[in-house]
């Protein structure tokens, strides 16, 4: 790419507007660097990839319709099977940025897309003739804009003396850009930026407590809104002296203030605010989020998650119990009297929650550098001290459901315990369990949909999505592989089940054996057998901590279901 030859100060010192992103107008060839850590916005589907800007090829205020695009951000999207992924599409490995108009891959077509790799760049335009980009506005140039990479990685954008200039929006201006524009003429929002942005209202409008979010979509949480609840955090010693409710969250406002708020997004019109990412010595990732106390305005609950290691995926955890050294055993709200399996999927989050958290993984910044140690997480969620001060009510809010009518689902096999019965006796019903009617999705019908996400132990795995039914109500299972190639079943879910405020299920199936996990602590598996049940082949570090646990999964029906259906797809 050309020398950059003017750039636009106001956009490189970071003056934001009210909606909490920036917006620069380019005219007469001037340029503008969009820096690897302004303002990308990650989609919430698991993928990695973020809007890094949005481009509209107008600064005329009279513009009626150009053209419309967004740069977005591959760089943390995984590479699988030698190819990158958006949206289903194959990407070559060597493409960091796509420059997409607003219908792409709504038909899963080659147009309306560009790849933009390191040492090149791409000029958009109505002279264009590479057949990419169809139907571009009157209000274009010939040659409108240049974009592509300087020698520092960061992404440029330049004016080509084009006739009405070039915008750049970044953050929240783009996405309520986007939003506006698709509403103003009346068009569909496309498939893949669904759950970015559903409300087309700016940041700083009032939010409107009856809205009702629709089912399977995301409101973020605007920065207003947020910038409101870090004030209720660090005014809360003004409160009630009486109200003793949500003095874990006084101690963190107080004493962690670098665990505010930074991101938030609102399910079923309940409200998650979450902090940065922080680890602690044993390298563990956790975060705090903050959801409104119902009964109390202004006041909040905090509540822990953490990123599993056996299971793999975000938890949350409804209090930490004291082990006594210097670390704690996270509770997973499972009931006195347990059946088996409760555990493993109680305090699994919704799955938009884990989208969000996995993408402040991959975010450069939102990962804390200090490390805290054990002794401070199970002393501030003290298991005994959130039951004291009233902030323990899980088992309140979610509650089992058990699979009746099945055989052996229970009685053999205990997850996170080991066989109830002789070995022999326990392979045998296991190999032989039996499910209700309707409880097991025909898998030979092929998955609802799919999604990707990240093991702990496993890496990256993919989720296929087949519906069911229990008892007359839609359920869901979720069965996930790994890049080991485990096949487990990563949660049942019914769909019709509301959230509670630690952003799980209020219903959760409770499913035996069937909840097995994919790798376990090698300590807890009773009477089981190596190389017969379990193998214990992992990479370092989990190896000698850890098993695999496929081949007891696979001496089950639904697996050889499973499996059977998937090789003849």
């Amino acid at each position: 790419m050309p020398e950059v030859l003017t750039l636009n100060p106001d956009f490189q010192e970071g003056k934001r507007d009210d909606c909490g992103g920036k917006r620069v107008e380019l005219l007469n060839g001037e340029s503008v660097v969009l820096d690897q850590a302004d303002d990308k916005w990650p989609l919430l589907d698991g993928s990695g990839a973020a809007i890094a800007a949005v481009i509209y090829t107008s600064a005329n205020k009279n513009s009626v319709k150009a053209d419309m695009l967004m740069v977005i951000d591959l760089s943390n999207t995984p590479i699988e099977n030698g190819y990158r992924s958006f949206m289903g599409q194959p990407i070559s490995p060597g493409v960091d940025s796509l420059l997409i108009n607003k219908d792409a891959f709504k038909t899963q077509t080659q147009l309306g897309y560009k790849g933009l790799r390191r040492g090149s760049s791409y000029v958009y335009g109505r002279g264009k003739n590479d057949e990419r980009f169809t139907g571009q506005s009157r209000e274009t140039s010939r040659n409108h804009f240049e974009i592509g990479y300087d020698q520092q990685g960061g992404l440029i954008v330049r004016d080509l003396n084009s006739t009405n200039g070039t915008v750049v929006m970044t953050g929240q201006t783009g996405i309520n850009f986007v939003e506006d524009y698709l509403v103003a003429h009346q068009e569909d929002i496309p498939d893949w930026f669904a759950g970015v942005a559903t409300t087309n209202r700016k940041a700083n409008e009032p939010v409107n407590q009856a809205e009702v979010i629709p089912e399977g979509q995301v409101r973020v949480i605007s920065e207003t809104e947020l910038a409101n609840i870090k004030h209720d955090l660090v005014t809360y010693d003004n409160r009630d002296e009486n109200h003793r409710l949500g003095d874990v969250t006084l101690e963190i406002a107080r004493y962690y203030p670098e665990f505010a708020p930074i991101v938030g997004i609102e399910l079923d019109g309940q409200k998650f605010a979450f902090g940065p990412l922080f680890r602690d010595s044993s390298d563990r990732l956790h975060s705090v989020a903050y959801t409104p106390d119902p009964d109390h305005p202004g006041h909040y609950r905090s509540r822990l998650f953490y990123r599993s290691s056996s299971d793999g995926g975000w938890r949350v955890t409804p209090g930490v119990y004291d082990k006594g050294d210097d670390t704690g055993l996270f509770s997973k709200g499972e009931p006195d009297a347990a059946r088996g399996g409760e555990y493993v999927w109680l305090t699994k989050p919704d799955r938009r929650i884990v989208d969000l958290l996995e993408n402040l993984e991959t975010t450069t910044g939102d990962i804390l550098d200090k490390r805290y140690s054990h002794n401070t997480i199970s002393e501030l969620f003290a298991m005994s001290r959130m039951n004291q001060e009233g902030m323990n009510d899980f088992d309140r809010q979610a509650q089992p459901v058990y699979i009746d009518g099945g055989k052996y689902v229970y009685d053999s096999y205990f997850p996170g315990r080991g066989y109830l019965k002789s070995a022999d006796q326990a392979r045998f019903d296991l190999a032989n369990m039996q499910l209700p009617k309707g409880f097991e999705p025909d898998f030979t019908t092929g998955p609802a949909y799919s999604y990707k996400t990240r093991h702990t132990i496993g890496g990256q795995m993919s989720v296929e999505v087949f519906n069911a039914h229990y008892n007359g109500r839609p359920i869901e299972w979720h069965v996930a592989t790994d890049q080991n190639g485990s096949v487990w079943i990563d949660r049942i879910l019914l769909k019709d089940s509301e959230l509670t405020d630690y952003g799980t299920p209020k219903e959760v199936i409770a499913a035996g054996a069937l909840a097995t996990k994919p790798y376990e602590y090698r300590s807890a598996q009773q009477g089981v057998e190596r190389g017969v049940d379990y193998a214990d082949n992992l990479p370092s570090p989990y190896n000698g901590s850890y098993v695999s646990m496929s081949p007891l999964i696979r001496d089950m029906p639904w697996y050889q279901h499973y499996s059977s259906a998937r090789s003849k797809n």
